[in-house]
């Protein structure tokens, strides 16, 4: 009967020593966790960014008068590479799930498109340049939805999402 006390002291610090192990697995689970979701949400904004920037770089070289075409060609072509879209997208490519990447590769052809009429025609109120922009806004809030959906936030889905103010999207 000497023995009973040693071995329940031992069962307990088995299972304390256990129970605190566990304990601590699941912590750093946790933070695992939410540090792999603060460095795709912080790789999502920087596309998201960087697209966004090509966009309006590339609008606004367009929109400069007195260009050759030589001039306007290689200042669209540096709006865009100059956003850092494709570093950006390389990026994402390596933190990304698949689908992301997809609707990321959409995105930035969208802005190939774009970038690809802009330099036959700087108008910004062409009708080919506005149907190209509807595509790549509704492209960007599909983006923008999967990345929330990904990231698990909450609330009301971005009112782009299916809709856009314009013409209708090029088919």
């Amino acid at each position: 009967m000497d023995w009973i006390a040693p071995v329940g002291t031992i069962g307990g610090a088995i299972v304390g020593v256990g129970s605190a192990l566990l304990a601590e697995r699941l912590r750093w689970r946790r933070e695992r966790d939410q540090q792999w979701a603060q460095q795709r949400r912080a790789v999502y904004r920087e596309f998201v960014m960087a697209s966004s920037r090509a966009h309006s770089q590339m609008r606004a070289s367009a929109l400069k008068a007195g260009l050759s075409e030589r001039e306007r060609f290689s200042e669209i072509h540096q709006a865009i590479d100059s956003s850092q879209l494709w570093q950006q997208r390389q990026a994402l490519s390596l933190t990304a799930p698949s689908h992301i990447v997809s609707l990321a590769a959409e995105v930035t052809q969208a802005l190939e498109a774009i970038r690809d009429v802009l330099i036959e025609d700087p108008s910004i109120t062409g009708d080919r340049f506005l149907h190209l922009r509807a595509t790549y806004w509704l492209k960007n809030a599909d983006l923008r939805e999967a990345m929330r959906s990904d990231l698990g936030m909450s609330g009301p889905p971005d009112p782009e999402v299916g809709h856009y103010r314009g013409p209708d999207p090029v088919p």
